[in-house]
């Protein structure tokens, strides 16, 4: 019994360094933080609403309970914003996926084989996210993936990039076109949302 609650009390310590380390502040959806702006406070208080959501699941996953346990929480979610909690939840699913030293790289099939089944093309975009932050073994990553439904990881990725190295990809002359566009309410991920993937 000794021996259980020693081995026990270092995997909880190392699971709250790894949740502290992987962490994403919930500022960091802010318009404000990001240096975005919108034509109107209405477009920037949903977009906000869309990134703090995304950080729900993300963290949730983090918790690294049980998949079934995971999508019971992200289903608390009010069901406008429930695909991008699982969004989030992909990129934190992947990203232990992905860290793992025990080989256990199975979170993702099974987030989509059971609590993720109705969010399989939101999940393949989180992973994409997860992607971004670790450089190593993407291509493998991809092609574990739905071949269909594969390049929705690229999606993400593309999605990362946009929102956390804006100026890196897209410069001064991005940004006002961004601004154009989300003015215009063409947004990829809006688009998204709206189908109710």
């Amino acid at each position: 019994m000794g021996d259980q609650v020693y081995q026990h009390r270092p995997m909880r310590a190392l699971q709250r360094l790894r949740v502290k380390a992987l962490s994403i502040s919930q500022e960091e959806t802010s318009f404000q933080t990001r240096g975005f702006s919108a034509p109107t406070r209405t477009i920037q208080e949903h977009l906000e609403t869309v990134g703090k959501t995304f950080l729900i699941g993300y963290h949730a996953a983090l918790d690294d309970e049980p998949v079934e346990v995971l999508g019971a929480r992200l289903r608390e979610v009010d069901i406008d914003w429930q695909g991008f909690a699982f969004e989030g939840a992909a990129m934190g699913l992947s990203l232990l996926d992905r860290l793992s030293l025990m080989g256990r790289g199975k979170r993702i099939p099974q987030f989509l084989a059971s609590a993720g089944q109705g969010h399989s093309y939101m999940i393949h975009v989180g992973v994409g996210w997860a992607m971004a932050r670790i450089p190593w073994g993407r291509r493998r990553e991809v092609f574990r993936l739905d071949p269909l439904l594969r390049w929705l990881a690229v999606d993400g990725y593309g999605f990362h990039e946009g929102f956390f190295r804006f100026d890196r990809y897209a410069g001064g002359e991005g940004r006002r076109r961004f601004r154009a566009r989300i003015g215009n309410g063409h947004s990829i991920r809006d688009s998204v949302a709206a189908c109710g993937l």
